[in-house]
């Protein structure tokens, strides 16, 4: 199964994490496959078509340092709609790396509710979600505070 399907990062708005970058990055690399980057950005102009090259030209130059292929998208519109429409188009992916707001999934009250448009899509993704979470290590583990690391949490 190596080299099969994609490693979908989904981004949201304006924002950029780099720790879900380097998440689906080092997936990518494991699994012998590309990362497929989609920037959704809701209909309401949040940000500008030069803001959303920037940030996919930042996951491009990160890709290109791994040595990891990627191809880059941005879709205005109803994010949950632009999604299930970029993966019909593209064909499934092996794993999807979540890169927008990790609050909003991870609230017991915004899935009961459905707040967030990806709560609403998550059973039609077809496949496993994880999200980066960057987390201080501590002097104990490390012998110096304030270190990152990525950790994945499937949902």
């Amino acid at each position: 199964m190596p080299g099969d399907g994609k490693v979908l990062l989904v981004l949201e708005g304006a924002s950029l994490r780099e720790e879900p970058i380097r998440l689906a990055l080092e997936l990518a690399k494991r699994l012998g496959c590309p990362v497929d980057a989609l920037l959704l950005v809701d209909g309401y102009g949040a940000i500008g078509a030069d803001a959303a090259d920037d940030l996919l030209a930042s996951v491009a130059g990160a890709a290109t340092e791994e040595g990891v292929r990627v191809t880059r998208a941005a879709k205005t519109g109803d994010p949950g709609s632009e999604l299930l429409k970029h993966l019909a188009a593209h064909g499934p992916a092996r794993v999807l790396v979540w890169g927008g707001d990790s609050s909003a999934l991870r609230s017991s009250r915004h899935a009961r509710k459905g707040h967030h448009w990806f709560v609403r899509v998550r059973e039609q993704v077809h496949c496993p979600v994880v999200i980066a979470t960057g987390r201080a290590r501590g002097s104990q583990a490390t012998g110096a505070a304030g270190q990152h690391t990525s950790r994945a949490r499937k949902t």
